[in-house]
């Protein structure tokens, strides 16, 4: 019997707007992505126990459920009573096991098929990893000047390991060069390194440059963000969606 996930957990209607500006990708397919995340958000309020793995599509559709991070925190209380995490993905063959099985509950319980491009919903993001964005990244190095050098000294003994997993990923999701990856980790770390010792003011990352999607690629690590931003500011560091100004 076909589950419904319509009562219990809010339309979305947000994420699907942000996922269609963000990806090209079809508003049928947008919409699809959105049926595909409530179905999960249902799913594991029923079975929390069970890993649920999505395809590539529905998991950016989910991505932007997390970078409302105060929204999702509410919405996961609310529903499980704790914040799902989300976390970095690793590539096991006993994940590809998992993914194949979660396509075949969401068939058989929420009756979700596939979208616009088939062969998109039958991968889980380890064969193509790279998002496919709109409008393309604003890889302006220039804006690496923004640092303070006084702080520099700081980086190699601490951001560098917080962050040293950070530049693979934006390499692998954004395709960005190496160089570039370093630097938006940078622009970001220096941010956050103005906001831990209020010595000057955080100068916010602009909306598709390389210190938001650096910010944007952490707070997607759910337990971690949370983790790191607590070791680092003492508190949460809440980020918005297409908001120009600091959530305090």
């Amino acid at each position: 019997m076909r589950e419904s996930a319509q009562t219990t957990i809010p339309e979305l209607r947000d994420v699907r707007n942000r996922l269609y500006e963000k990806f090209d990708i079809s508003r049928q397919d947008s919409e699809l992505a959105v049926r595909y995340v409530r179905s999960f958000l249902d799913a594991k309020k029923k079975a929390p126990g069970d890993l649920i793995i999505l395809p590539q599509i529905a998991d950016w559709a989910w991505h932007e459920l997390i970078l409302d991070t105060a929204g999702y925190r509410s919405l996961c209380v609310r529903t499980f009573g704790y914040v799902l995490p989300h976390v970095k993905e690793s590539d096991c063959g006993w994940l590809r096991d998992a993914f194949s099985g979660s396509m075949v509950m969401f068939r058989e319980n929420y009756g979700l098929e596939l979208g616009d491009r088939p062969e998109d919903w039958l991968d889980a993001g380890w064969d193509r990893p790279s998002y496919r964005l709109r409008v393309p990244v604003d890889r302006d190095l220039a804006s690496t000047q923004s640092i303070d050098q006084d702080h520099s000294t700081l980086f190699p003994r601490f951001f560098d390991r917080l962050f040293e997993w950070l530049p693979a990923r934006l390499v692998e999701r954004f395709n960005l060069s190496d160089v570039e990856a370093a630097c938006a980790v940078r622009i970001y770390a220096g941010n956050l390194l103005a906001l831990a010792d209020g010595s000057f003011t955080w100068s916010l990352p602009p909306l598709g440059g390389l210190g938001r999607i650096a910010w944007e690629e952490h707070a997607l690590w759910v337990e971690r963000y949370a983790a790191d931003c607590q070791l680092v500011l003492g508190r949460a560091l809440d980020h918005k969606p297409n908001q120009a100004t600091l959530i305090q």
